[in-house]
């Protein structure tokens, strides 16, 4: 045991001791803990992130505490009183200004420990022990705060835990307590996680009523939640959660109307593809005929061109084809374009069933002698290559060899047909000599 002189050499401004599953020898005084004896700091932590807890608070007990555990255990209280479900460390509270013990109900310090550190890791491990009475309890001691702890930086934790353990009733609670404030946690960075731990844990057994709760609370702004950073998230997560296509038709009705928007930003380059994957085809039908009919707009847009990608990679006729009779006119120009020559590389896959027409058009008139030399266009004409045969690829190869002087006029040109020759030495081995020896002349010249 530490007797007093011992007591006073005690550096109390240092954090030593891993307690998570160590048990303290307080005999043995390089185990000791020690801790700050300023509990204003007992949220601070060092290199090895370790809670510092007021000392007096620890050192008070420590006839009865043997592990980290057990320290919290004396502050927490599972019995069937109505009045209180976690009694608080009491010096913790007396010494923050703005916080009282005597004036606060149990309920008030379940939710102040909730929104520390330690003290939601705490919880959250003995939410882990899924203890029926406990989580009952829990939430009767929250749930007139859930919106508070939701969007909290450590009370967010602690809703994530808790759903996943608690019965699928009480999620259904929590979500019709919180559906008029269902935006304002789609956006906030904490909250978006919990409210999206909410509707996973909730999809096996959604009810009529767990849907509609959802929908109507995002109607009206869902173009609002796609382009916010937290808010596309909860979007996607209720379009991957909510099976029954039927019910999602609303959602994809107000997309329609703000998709030329929504497909010119990042997060709608991500909600998109989960639409593809949950859509009724009725629905589906009117979104891509919106998309279509603004190729115009999208083709060339940094965002925009993924999507048409997306809608070409579907590989519907009806679709593609009005796609194709778009960029048809206008092949040179896209194909030479940053964004809209990956919609071209799109329309040549292997799998693309209007492969064959693109390709036509890009042979048509010297096309390929033009694109070669392109920055763009070049990436466009050595895939054509490499999936086409017959005629049309001895058409593009005599194209090609059209432009070798034009390619050796510069470091980039010459680069694309050393690669042309690597791949395809047999078609080129008559102009291999011309390329390395003007090289060479230059050189000599050069000296």
């Amino acid at each position: 045991m530490l007797n007093g002189k011992e007591n006073n050499n005690i550096n109390h401004n240092k954090t030593m001791i891993d307690f998570q599953s160590k048990t303290l020898d307080l005999n043995n005084r390089n185990n000791f803990p020690q801790f700050s004896n300023n509990p204003i700091n007992y949220e601070r932590f060092n290199k090895y992130k370790k809670p510092i807890i007021p000392y007096y608070s620890f050192y008070n007990n420590r006839n009865n505490i043997s592990t980290m555990t057990d320290y919290y255990n004396n502050y927490i209280n599972i019995s069937n009183s109505s009045i209180s479900l976690i009694k608080m460390m009491t010096n913790k509270f007396n010494s923050t200004s703005n916080i009282s013990i005597d004036s606060k109900s149990g309920n008030e310090k379940i939710i102040a420990m909730i929104k520390e550190q330690s003290g939601s890791k705490f919880i959250q491990k003995k939410i882990e022990e899924k203890s029926p009475e406990f989580l009952y309890k829990l939430y009767e001691q929250i749930k007139t705060n859930l919106i508070d702890i939701i969007n909290d930086q450590y009370g967010n934790y602690v809703i994530q835990k808790y759903v996943e353990f608690c019965d699928k009733k009480i999620i259904s609670l929590i979500l019709n307590q919180i559906q008029n404030s269902i935006i304002e946690i789609s956006i906030n960075s904490y909250g978006t996680r919990a409210l999206q731990k909410i509707i996973e844990n909730l999809s096996s057994s959604f009810s009529d009523d767990d849907i509609n709760i959802i929908l109507n609370s995002i109607k009206g702004h869902v173009y609002k939640l796609i382009k916010d950073i937290n808010g596309n998230h909860v979007i996607q997560s209720i379009i991957e959660a909510i099976k029954n296509k039927d019910k999602l038709t609303p959602l994809y009705i107000e997309m329609n109307e703000n998709i030329i928007e929504i497909s010119k930003i990042k997060q709608g380059c991500c909600v998109f593809p989960k639409v593809l994957n949950n859509i009724r085809e009725d629905d589906l039908g009117n979104l891509i005929k919106n998309i279509i009919n603004n190729l115009e707009i999208l083709i060339n847009d940094e965002y925009g061109n993924f999507i048409i990608q997306r809608v070409v990679k579907l590989n519907r006729e009806n679709f593609n084809i009005k796609i194709f009779d778009f960029i048809k006119n206008k092949i040179v120009k896209l194909s030479s374009q940053k964004y809209s020559s990956n919609v071209i590389e799109a329309c040549i896959l292997e799998s693309c069933n209007i492969k064959d027409k693109v390709i036509d058009k890009l042979i048509e008139k010297n096309n390929v002698s033009t694109l070669i030399c392109d920055q763009y266009g070049n990436y466009i004409i050595q895939k054509s290559l490499s999936l086409i045969e017959g005629k049309q690829f001895k058409t593009m190869i005599d194209q090609i060899k059209k432009a070798i002087k034009t390619l050796n006029q510069s470091n980039h040109g010459r680069k694309i047909y050393e690669n042309l020759l690597r791949n395809y030495r047999e078609y080129f081995q008559d102009s291999k000599n011309y390329v390395y020896n003007k090289g060479k002349q230059k050189k000599n010249n050069g000296k």
